[in-house]
């Protein structure tokens, strides 16, 4: 696999960080190959950047996990990882999953399905300590989008 990178982070560290989740926090009834091989898959089915995109969405699904989880099970987490050498940091991927949302908000519109699913992701977060004003204006951008793709 090439060293291709998805925002700040190399696909292979990804791909390890997902496996590393799915083992300490998956379904243990799901039956499903190992990310990378999942991975490996849907570029040969669909193309790389189909298959980016459907990385970039279960990335965006388990920061929402880890944002649920207890601070000592995000630590240990991490401990796991840095212990197998897999190069990469808890925080930095919930940074920029916030990044992310940031920019969404400061644009005030959603672009695409993605932008969608991180702004639905947020507001049906109990604990996202947004303002009212915030909520609304999330809201907003919200049903916008939904007007516009509304078929």
């Amino acid at each position: 696999m090439s060293t291709e990178k998805i925002g700040n982070f190399n696909i292979v560290h990804l791909l390890a960080f997902m496996n590393e989740f799915d083992a300490c926090f998956g379904d243990p009834d799901l039956d499903c190959d190992d990310v990378a091989t999942a991975y490996k898959a849907n570029i040969e089915k669909y193309g790389l950047s189909k298959a980016n995109k459907g990385l970039q969405q279960a990335i965006k699904d388990v920061v929402e996990d880890l944002l649920d989880l207890d601070p000592d099970d995000v630590q240990e987490f991490q401990d796991k990882l840095n212990e197998k050498g897999i190069d990469i940091s808890v925080q930095a991927v919930i940074k920029d999953y916030w990044k992310s949302f940031e920019r969404i908000k400061k644009r005030g519109k959603l672009n695409n399905d993605e932008e969608y699913s991180i702004i639905m992701g947020i507001l049906n977060d109990t604990d996202n300590n947004l303002e009212d004003g915030e909520i609304e204006q999330l809201n907003k951008m919200i049903i916008a989008y939904e007007e516009k793709h509304a078929s």
